[in-house]
């Protein structure tokens, strides 16, 4: 590895894994067939995470669970709030732990993904309950970006996994994502 006498191993490791995410994403987007798609968007993410996080790509993982559970069985009236509330939690947790075992190191953890992807699972969850609420109610941005189905559990995992924004941005909407899914 080049960098690992300048930067520290997991730095390193993630530099990597963008300069391959890039290449892969571009050949991602030549597969059209939507199930080959987020088979392999999720494999490499979850690959990806595996490295560069061995012992905590579990809260990555156990955070989606609990996020796509919230969005299905919440009342649709307030599931924006209440993943607001339990992600929030959650972020609070992950920085007392980070705090608690390697106060004042300079680390590379989870943090900044699960940050990245917090941007994601609270606008699914806003655009599910606008998805609710009478169309006369909504500017024309969240009518663009409203979810009125339930999210479909593999289609939720392809997009809070899609490569690289899942690792370091942009913020995407699950609507945008499933009309470039489906290609419509």
């Amino acid at each position: 590895n080049p960098f690992v006498s300048i930067l520290p191993v997991e730095q390193a490791d993630l530099i990597l894994i963008l300069l391959i995410s890039i290449p892969l994403s571009s050949l991602l987007s030549l597969i059209y067939n939507k199930y080959l798609f987020l088979a392999m968007t999720m494999a490499l993410t979850i690959s990806f995470q595996s490295i560069l996080f061995p012992y905590e790509r579990w809260i990555l993982w156990g955070q989606q669970q609990v996020v796509y559970l919230l969005v299905i069985f919440s009342p649709r009236k307030y599931v924006g709030h209440i993943v607001i509330t339990e992600c929030f939690l959650a972020l609070t947790l992950i920085h007392a732990r980070r705090l608690y075992l390697n106060y004042g190191e300079n680390l590379f953890d989870i943090t900044g993904i699960f940050m990245m992807q917090l941007f994601n699972y609270i606008g699914l969850a806003y655009n599910y309950q606008n998805g609710a609420r009478p169309e006369d109610e909504l500017s024309a941005e969240q009518l663009q970006r409203r979810v009125v189905q339930k999210p479909n559990y593999l289609t939720y995992l392809g997009y809070v996994n899609f490569l690289p924004a899942c690792l370091v941005g942009p913020v995407y909407e699950y609507a945008d994502f499933d009309r470039y899914l489906n290609r419509t």
